[in-house]
């Protein structure tokens, strides 16, 4: 369903709208709203995280001159900061995963998805990527975060859905969802 949302795949059937935009129809502008985290940390191998970081800045059109001080601060702000000048192929599962969230952040697009944000990272680094989510959504992104962490859903989710096999079991407010 991601991958259909973000335009990656095509459905076989139904209708998909991201912002208001038809995927099939309308993908290039689904792209220029949509930000995606994916499951596993995409990077260039032997590339650092601010140079994975200034390349998505770049083609995403975040202004030259605003870059670099996002850069650095949101490295900071995912203690990806130590990490800054070892090779993408070097970082942690955890520091790769705070990276790609990192991507998003830097974009801060209209429509986001975070696919398992805070997998293989620690329970503080989970905190800290957790905070930066829901600040994001407060800025006004629409956030969409697929996970199989109870927690992780009960701190970001304002609606929860339970799919089984690609169809929805329930869906409706955390608050109505727990016992």
């Amino acid at each position: 369903m991601l991958l259909i949302l973000a335009t990656v795949l095509k459905p076989t059937s139904g209708i998909a709208r991201v912002m208001g935009f038809d995927v099939i129809s309308q993908s290039t502008k689904v792209r220029q709203v949509l930000g995606i985290s994916f499951q596993d940390a995409r990077g260039f191998w032997r590339h650092k995280p601010p140079e994975i970081l200034r390349f998505h800045a770049t083609i995403c059109g975040v202004p030259k001159n605003k870059r670099e001080p996002l850069i650095e601060q949101t490295l900071k702000d995912l203690e990806l900061w130590d990490a800054r000048n070892k090779l993408f192929m070097h970082l942690s599962g955890g520091q790769a995963k705070r990276l790609e969230v990192a991507k998003v952040l830097i974009q801060r697009p209209p429509f986001a998805i975070f696919d398992e944000p805070s997998s293989q990272v620690d329970l503080r680094g989970k905190r800290t990527i957790w905070e930066h989510i829901r600040k994001l959504r407060e800025e006004g992104t629409t956030i969409l975060v697929a996970t199989n962490e109870v927690r992780e859903a009960e701190y970001l989710a304002d609606r929860v859905t339970v799919l089984d096999q690609g169809k929805s079991v329930v869906c409706d407010t955390v608050r109505i969802l727990q016992p």
